[in-house]
């Protein structure tokens, strides 16, 4: 009878309109989904590379326990560290003024040794000048220049290179970039 014919013909224009909007919606959470995932990771490396900078602005000599660079380590000891008041941030700025680049990229090296996952590289430059890491391999380059996110965090630093003397440096800015290694 035609009505059956009418009720079938709606109900296949339903189920089709079902089908159609529920591939829409499938598209549409796979495209949110891997938006998401690329968002985090991004944040992530800027997060990592603003609190690998902030680090190293707000916290002092005084307060590492380092037998290189903490107070009465080697460079306490050799004299290159003389005000335990200073943050490793402004000691890489008067490292940086006496042109004692060798010296900040050990510096670096041994507060970072071990506290940077695996899966993470990252450069320090003060005033534009690479402190850290001073030499770099082609697959350390590699991975910088393929990277994804590549994000930098950036900080003034200044201060003094003798207080006695008041001899001042900078400013200067300091930079850290930071991206997830391959």
């Amino acid at each position: 009878s035609p009505m059956k014919k009418r009720m079938h013909n709606k109900a296949y224009f339903f189920t089709l309109d079902a089908f159609l909007s529920m591939g829409i919606l499938t598209i549409g959470l796979v495209l949110l989904f891997s938006a998401t995932a690329t968002t985090e990771d991004i944040t992530q490396v800027s997060l990592s590379s603003t609190d690998l900078l902030n680090f190293f602005a707000r916290t002092k000599i005084s307060e590492v326990n380092n037998q290189y660079a903490g107070v009465g380590g080697v460079l306490w000891q050799q004299g290159l560290i003389t005000n335990y008041d200073n943050t490793l941030l402004e000691q890489l700025g008067v490292f940086y003024s006496r042109s004692q680049y060798a010296v900040a990229e050990q510096f670096i090296q041994n507060l970072t040794a071990n506290s940077i996952p695996n899966q993470y590289r990252f450069e320090i430059r003060v005033d534009n000048t690479l402190l850290y890491p001073t030499s770099q391999s082609a697959q350390f380059i590699a991975s910088k220049n393929n990277t994804m996110a590549l994000m930098p965090a950036r900080k003034l630093v200044s201060g003094y290179i003798n207080e006695q003397q008041g001899t001042l440096y900078g400013p200067y800015v300091a930079e850290v970039l930071l991206w997830q290694y391959p």
